[in-house]
């Protein structure tokens, strides 16, 4: 069936799926939605759908072991049914039961990537690759480690054969390279990948599949691939951070070496006297201590220059604390706007006709003026 393209926003090209299941490259501006003459969606996902890296950066752990999956997601629950929740941005097209050959693949990765053999393997691949262990990693050298993993250990047949991967880890830079606070856009993850070279996308148990069932399974497959199982292997063996001037980028360090400045920045401040260590004892003292101020988190902020400095976070009790201000500030301008300026417009008047005055009047008559004005 021939489909019909309507684009709004900002011009780019992308590759799309139609109805029919080929893949052809089309001139969009933002987002292109893909119709047929009667209106009806052809996709079985939003382009514009958000993907979110998860990551905390204040979280010290230095323990560098292979960690895809959890104890429940390897016992209690299938492969299949941990994509099936991944959200697409449009409701189901089905159940993605419907590909029994899928299923296979999938509990057999799983099981694979569990194995003490792979993390073994896993490791000996870091060795093999310039990782830079002096600074923030080479992430070109970090990508390359990745897509060599990913040929060593996910089958191509999950994707459709060698061209359909080699695109899939193609998109997969977007992972590495996008900034702290981007959100990364389905389209962004599937483009180019061929819908009609996925033999188990071919062979399903149900007589009659959908075209929009499989787009959507392909790309919650996609989405799976890089949230639980590219994005765990990096944060497996890599600490997420930013550094100071350049804030919105996103830069790795192996844990072991983030540990080594972790315990070289902490030596330092407690030497100068900024830190003073506390017994677990004195430490719950001072929390429950009457006047004792809010706890807050603190994590180590990487220079530039080298090195590293704290950096604190304000915790939950601040906050909390900050909301009732705004509260409490806010129910008071609506009952006395003379008192409350919580937007400076009142001081700003103010302080232009003092500086007004100490122009004319000379600095003899600036605080007789300003006495009378209070």
């Amino acid at each position: 069936m021939e489909a019909t393209l309507k684009t709004t926003g900002r011009s780019s090209s992308v590759k799309m799926f139609t109805r029919s299941g080929t893949c052809v490259r089309v001139r969009h501006q933002g987002l292109t939605r893909a119709v047929d003459s009667s209106g009806e969606a052809t996709r079985g996902f939003d382009p514009g759908f958000g993907v979110r890296r998860r990551f905390d950066m204040s979280r010290m752990d230095f323990k560098e072991e292979l960690r895809l999956f959890s104890a429940k997601e390897m016992c209690q629950e299938s492969a299949i049914d941990l994509i099936e929740r991944k959200g697409v941005g449009v409701e189901p097209a089905g159940s993605l039961r419907a590909f029994p050959k899928l299923t296979e693949l999938l509990d057999g990765l799983r099981q694979r990537l569990g194995s003490k053999k792979t993390a073994h393997h896993t490791r000996a691949m870091l060795q093999s690759f310039r990782l830079s262990e002096a600074s923030p990693v080479d992430k070109l050298e970090l990508f390359r480690f990745v897509r060599a993993w990913a040929v060593k250990f996910v089958p191509a047949e999950l994707v459709g054969g060698k061209r359909n991967f080699s695109q899939l880890m193609s998109n997969q830079k977007v992972l590495l390279g996008a900034g702290k606070g981007s959100t990364l856009r389905l389209w962004q993850l599937v483009r180019g990948i061929d819908l009609d070279n996925i033999l188990w996308a071919n062979t399903s148990s149900a007589d009659v599949v959908g075209t929009r069932l499989k787009q959507q399974t392909m790309v919650k497959l996609v989405v799976w691939l890089a949230e639980d199982v590219i994005w765990r292997l990096v944060l497996s063996y890599f600490h997420v951070s930013d550094i100071s001037r350049r804030r919105n980028e996103l830069f790795f360090y192996r844990k072991r070496h983030f540990q080594s400045l972790y315990d070289a920045s902490l030596r330092r401040l407690v030497s100068d006297g900024l830190l003073r260590p506390l017994s677990v004892n004195k430490a719950m003292d001072v929390l429950h201590s009457e006047y004792s101020p809010p706890g807050a988190m603190a994590r180590l902020f990487p220079k530039s220059s080298g090195g590293c400095r704290l950096l604190a976070v304000r915790g939950a009790v601040v906050e909390s604390k900050a909301d009732e201000a705004r509260t409490l500030l806010s129910l008071l301008k609506d009952r006395h706007p003379e008192v409350v300026d919580n937007r400076g417009h009142l001081l700003h008047g103010a302080w232009a006709t003092f500086t007004e005055k100490v122009a004319k009047d000379g600095a003899k008559k600036v605080g007789q003026y300003y006495m009378r004005s209070s």
